[in-house]
């Protein structure tokens, strides 16, 4: 097995090895028809790297180790050994022991389609779920691999409560409890979630030290294994049922505990851009700004034309003429969910084609000429 290590160099890159995919609109949930075949079509694993000073590449988050080639072999074959006699363990394994970016995810790395990593296919195919590799040689170290089951192709929603433990990302500086007191907690709040499952929207509020407990932890709903939250996040709830309640997922942000939540109609993703004309006593307008409405109306008329006669200009318009600070960025809005603006502008925005542009609409601001542009829809995007 660890002949393989030169044909096998560069085969498992870090680059290659399922990084996350560049933000895209996510596609709609698949039928369980299709679940089943890109079941068949997937294959997933986690992977131990234990590398030594002679690599040619270190990706890991702990200094580069002084282990010769040897003891980095001794070291992979006995975690190996461990593997396999406890498979449940490779997670904790991988956290404590792997030395690449997986590591803080238990090894876990994206699931791929059949074929598209072939050197990867090559490790990982011959295994059945749940087996353990022998060490391979590559040029990031020795690699041990377990063989997953790929994540099911579905749409999930959630929310989240964090039990942090000082020096955890993004722990509030109150926090002093250690990572161990962290998960006797997780674990007693995660019971008393149990018992009560209809009040964990309000436990999360009252306990929960993540940033967003005052949304009482909410994730907002996405595709599975698509590259928005970690691996272990998407398992952890994917085994759930709606209303039930996870087992601590340890993140580097604390120990994390989910209930996964029905889907819900989303709302629609909007994106724009527009030429704010004010006039004077309307809301927020500039101490110069002296046109009175009907010179407002006349003038945003007059800017509507010309853009609808050369839309490619709407930018050069909104710079030269809009009373907005958007004007200098072109009138870009961004992007947000329908209901973030004001009703009028999603109305009007909402009725109009990609590309197309309105007559004035009138809000407390002024007129506004919009320009409707082409939306993402896997975020929840919100105007900040």
């Amino acid at each position: 097995m660890i002949a393989r290590g030169v044909v096998l160099l560069g085969l498992i890159a870090l680059a290659g090895c399922r990084k996350a995919p560049p933000p895209q609109a996510e596609p709609p949930a698949q039928s369980t028809e299709a679940q089943q075949h890109a079941a068949d079509t997937r294959l997933a694993a986690a992977v131990i790297t234990i590398a030594y000073a002679e690599v040619e590449h270190y990706a890991g988050a702990r200094p580069k180790p002084a282990r010769t080639k040897p003891e980095a072999l001794a070291l992979a074959t006995e975690l190996a050994a461990t593997a396999k006699k406890s498979p449940a363990q490779f997670r904790e394994l991988a956290v404590r022991h792997s030395e690449d970016p997986f590591a803080a995810e238990g090894g876990e790395l994206r699931a791929w389609a059949k074929g598209e990593d072939a050197e990867l296919d090559t490790v990982v195919a011959p295994l059945a779920v749940g087996a353990i590799s022998d060490p391979i040689d590559t040029e990031y170290g020795y690699r041990v691999f377990v063989r997953l089951q790929p994540l099911p192709v579905e749409r999930i929603a959630a929310r989240h409560l964090v039990v942090a433990w000082s020096g955890a990302t993004r722990a509030p500086r109150s926090i002093t409890r250690s990572k161990s007191e962290a998960l006797e907690r997780a674990r007693e709040l995660a019971a008393r979630a149990r018992r009560d499952p209809g009040a964990v929207e309000a436990m999360v509020q009252a306990e929960s030290d993540g940033w967003d407990k005052a949304q009482a932890g909410s994730m907002g709903q996405w595709n599975v294994d698509g590259g928005r939250y970690p691996v272990s996040f998407d398992r952890a709830i994917s085994a759930l049922s709606v209303g039930t309640i996870s087992d601590p997922v340890e993140s580097e942000f604390g120990y994390q505990i989910f209930q996964r939540i029905a889907l819900t109609a989303e709302a629609e993703t909007l994106a724009g851009a527009h030429i704010l004309v004010s006039f004077r006593g309307a809301k927020k307008a500039g101490p110069t700004v002296e046109r009175t409405r009907a010179e407002a109306e006349e003038k945003a008329q007059r800017i509507a034309r010309e853009a609808r006669a050369n839309p490619e200009r709407f930018g050069q318009l909104a710079v030269a003429n809009s009373d907005d600070p958007s004007g200098r960025s072109g009138g870009d809005l961004g992007v947000w969910k329908k209901g973030a603006m004001p009703d009028v502008i999603d109305a009007k925005l909402a009725s109009l084609k990609t590309g197309e542009i309105s007559e004035p609409v009138l809000t407390p601001f002024g007129y506004h000429v919009l320009l409707r542009r082409e939306a993402p829809t896997d975020k929840a995007y919100v105007v900040k």
